[in-house]
């Protein structure tokens, strides 16, 4: 059985993302095997303009998504959002201010936010520092590779 297909095959099946250690117990693969099987598809992925598709490392958790040029033709086959709505309004917040503190998150979109955040931060899509009594969060290397671009300039062109 081919390795790489296989594991390509799970990434592509999974609607979250999945954890090394998931994938190996799903395939019988090695966990550190399936760790470079997937940053060798991941290199090839994202190298080979012919592709579709990219993997994203979200803090450990890959997640196969479609390339940012071809979104647009294909959202509409998708019936649900990957990211939920509220996560979406949180990411919306933080990249319109660019560095938001977690207790004026919550003052616009009420107390949840703080569940939002450490979703989105366990997601890799946001990094949490200490500032005083709350948390500044801002915007993640991830988030920016998940959604195409390179800046928070860039994203706010797209806006």
């Amino acid at each position: 059985m081919n390795k790489k297909a296989l594991i390509e095959a799970v990434l592509f099946t999974s609607s979250t993302p999945i954890t090394p250690r998931k994938i190996a117990r799903i395939t019988g693969i090695d966990e550190r095997e399936v760790v470079e099987i997937v940053e060798e598809l991941s290199r090839e992925l994202a190298e080979d303009e012919e592709r579709g598709v990219y993997i994203v490392n979200m803090n450990g958790r890959f997640k196969m998504c479609v390339k940012p040029k071809y979104r647009e033709f294909v959202k509409s086959l998708s019936p649900s959002s990957e990211i939920k709505r509220a996560h979406l309004k949180v990411l919306s917040v933080i990249a319109y201010k660019g560095k938001v503190l977690q207790s004026d998150l919550a003052k616009v979109i009420g107390n949840r936010a703080y569940e939002y955040v450490r979703e989105l931060e366990r997601l890799g899509f946001v990094r949490v520092r200490k500032a005083g009594k709350t948390k500044e969060v801002e915007l993640s290397k991830t988030f920016f590779e998940y959604f195409g671009v390179s800046s928070y300039e860039e994203l706010r062109k797209k806006l």
